[in-house]
This record gives C-alpha cells, sequence and structure tokens, in this order.
C-alpha cells in the first residue's frame, strides 16, 4: 500500500482505498435503503443469471470485456448489474422475425433486467 493512502473502515463501497489528495467524503452516493445487491454482483450470481461458468467470467473479466471492482482484500470481485445489463442490451442480435424489428422496441431488455433484478428474482 502506497504511503498516501489509507485504509478507511467499514463494510461498504467507502471501504475502497482513498487518497489523503481527495476531497474528506467519499464521491460515491448510495440513497439511503439502498443495499449493495442491487447495485453489484458476485461472480456465483452472475454465473446463475446468465447461466455461465466462473471460468467463463473469470475469461470475460480477464479480456476486460467485463470490469470489476474488489471491495476488500480477499481477491473476491464484484460486477455491476447496470453494466452486465449494458452489455447484453449492446450484443443483442435482432432476428429477422423479431418483435423488437416489428415493433420497434428498444431499451426492453434493460428495462427487463433492472425490473427483476428489483425482486431479487
Amino acid at each position: 500500500m502506497k504511503n498516501n493512502q489509507q485504509r478507511v473502515a467499514g463494510n461498504s463501497i467507502s471501504s475502497l482505498y482513498k487518497s489523503e489528495e481527495t476531497p474528506k467524503e467519499f464521491a460515491y452516493h448510495m440513497p439511503p435503503g439502498t443495499k449493495f445487491s442491487d447495485i453489484l454482483m458476485d461472480v456465483q450470481e452472475v454465473c446463475q443469471e446468465l447461466h455461465m461458468s466462473k471460468r467463463k467470467v473469470y475469461n470475460l473479466r480477464r479480456a476486460s470485456i467485463l470490469s470489476y471492482t474488489s471491495l476488500s482484500n480477499d481477491g473476491k470481485a464484484y460486477f455491476f448489474r447496470q453494466e452486465i445489463a449494458g452489455m447484453l442490451e449492446a450484443n443483442t442480435v435482432i432476428g429477422k422475425n423479431s418483435l423488437m424489428k416489428k415493433f420497434g422496441i428498444s431499451g426492453w431488455l434493460t428495462s427487463i433486467t433492472s425490473f427483476l433484478s428489483f425482486f431479487d428474482l
């Protein structure tokens, strides 16, 4: 750890390393009542929701396709739900007879994903 960094205690996103040159308050804001599970997913959740193996998630992370963050020194990786939903929407292939093509529905995958994540389904 560098000399100009200090560890901030707590089990939250503010427990990331914070430089002494930064303002006293952490720049990230979570509304009251918001849980980390509403924003972040661990590898197990990504595997279950996308029907992938842990190796595939690791390879996507290693290839810089999926960005991740680690909240502690144990090496556990967390992924942003919105980034995964955006990646799925960006890589959606619209078929010839697709309802998306017929009705011009855009952003449907992000809407469905955020709606289902609200209910933890």
